[in-house]
C-alpha cells in the first residue's frame, strides 16, 4: 500500500456515533438473507441506480449533499464524521448500498470528479466487499473504518457474498 495516498483510520466513532449512522442508514445491519429486512423505507430513502456499462448491474444511492445544498433531511446524522474530516468546503456526500451477489464483483475504475479534492469512504458494516485501486491496493470493508485519498487516484468498489449489502458514505470536499 503506497501510504502516502490513501490514509485508514479504523474505530473513527465512538459507539453511540456510529450506532446513531447505523441506525438510520441500514434496518437490520447484522440481516443477510434479504436485501429487504437491511434497508427500510421509513430510514433513508434509497433510490436505485441502473449501471449499464457494469454488466447491467444496479445498486442503491442516497445523496444528503450535492452542488453546494443540502440535499436530505439525513445529513445532520453525519455531523460526527464531518467533524472529523474537517473540511473546508464539500462537494458531495454520496451513502451506496451494493446488494450482495452471488461472487464478488467489481464496478470499474473511476475517480469521483475530474478535480483535485479529497475523497473519504466512510464503512457502515463489515463484509468481504472492498475498495481497489489501480496500484493493486485493497482496502476492505470494516465498520467504522475511513478511507481517504485523492480524488484522482483511480478506484473501483465491489459487491460483497456474505452480507445482505455493502453499505458506505462517500465524501467529496476540500
Amino acid at each position: 500500500m503506497n501510504s502516502e495516498l490513501y490514509d485508514i483510520r479504523d474505530n473513527l466513532l465512538n459507539e453511540q456515533e456510529l450506532n446513531g449512522i447505523i441506525n438510520s442508514y441500514l434496518f437490520h445491519v447484522d440481516q443477510t438473507e434479504d436485501i429487504h429486512n437491511f434497508i427500510d423505507a421509513k430510514q433513508v430513502p434509497w433510490f436505485v441506480v441502473y449501471q449499464k456499462e457494469y454488466k447491467n448491474s444496479f445498486y442503491f444511492s442516497h445523496l444528503p449533499y450535492d452542488q453546494q445544498t443540502i440535499a436530505s433531511k439525513w445529513f445532520s446524522i453525519l455531523g460526527p464524521i464531518l467533524r472529523e474530516l474537517n473540511p473546508k468546503s464539500l462537494v458531495r456526500i454520496k451513502a451506496n448500498l451494493f446488494p450482495r451477489t452471488g461472487k464478488i464483483e467489481e464496478h470499474g475504475y473511476h475517480t469521483d470528479f475530474p478535480f483535485k479534492c479529497t475523497t473519504s469512504i466512510f464503512y457502515l458494516n463489515t463484509n468481504n466487499g472492498y475498495t481497489k485501486f489501480e496500484d493493486g491496493t485493497i482496502v476492505e470493508s470494516v465498520a467504522n473504518r475511513l478511507l481517504t485519498f485523492p480524488s484522482l487516484c483511480k478506484h473501483t468498489g465491489s459487491s460483497c457474498t456474505d452480507e445482505a449489502g455493502r453499505v458506505s458514505i462517500n465524501f467529496n470536499y476540500f
